[in-house]
């Protein structure tokens, strides 16, 4: 009965629920497996139990969002989800068909959040684009919407990650290295070097 005391590798860790069958327990950091010693009020203690971490506090994804156009529009948006966390990063991946002029997706709202531009590649006429967000709160029923400069053929998949990096504006500490390259013809290649 009663928390007791939980032990990780010898390193203390804070209970904060159990049941007959469970033990749910805040992990410190770099820790990822080990054994759990559970220390009842009383003195009575558990043999241990062996555990691993399955997600060791970083990015996972939450949520993925399709939102496909069979008929040209200037704008593309989401069905309505929601997310399961706060401090979650989102990234808006956005393509365009190829027109007689240049493309560009001239904004992205949704969420109550401040979105920005990440990386475009616009050469070929078409457009293919990286827009970020930050939400601080969990999200409920929201879409996200695309604008384009001009009536296109456009895709759009919205991708929401927890343990993402928080520092910086709306996401900027999460976004690493990027790259863009295009090809007239064939695939076009592109270097990266990661941070």
């Amino acid at each position: 009965q009663g928390n007791g005391g939980v032990t990780l590798n010898t390193v203390p860790a804070t209970v904060t629920s159990w049941s007959a069958t469970s033990i749910v327990a805040t992990v410190p950091n770099g820790v990822t497996t080990g054994n759990v010693v559970v220390k009842a009020a009383g003195g009575i203690s558990s043999n241990g139990v062996r555990f691993k971490v399955l997600n060791p506090g970083g990015l996972a994804i939450d949520q993925i969002v399709f939102a496909d156009g069979t008929a040209a529009a200037t704008t593309r948006a989401t069905a309505a989800f929601s997310t399961s966390a706060t401090n979650e990063l989102l990234l808006a991946l956005i393509s365009s068909g190829r027109s007689t002029n240049p493309t560009t997706v001239t904004g992205v709202a949704g969420g109550g959040l401040t979105w920005v531009l990440v990386q475009r590649t616009n050469t070929q006429g078409g457009t293919a684009e990286i827009w970020r967000a930050f939400a601080t709160a969990a999200l409920t029923n929201v879409t996200v919407t695309a604008t384009f400069s001009q009536s296109v053929l456009s895709s759009m998949t919205v991708v929401s990650f927890t343990g993402a990096d928080a520092t910086g504006t709306s996401g900027s500490g999460a976004i690493g290295a990027t790259a863009t390259a295009s090809g007239a013809s064939g695939a076009p290649t592109a270097t990266l070097t990661t941070t």
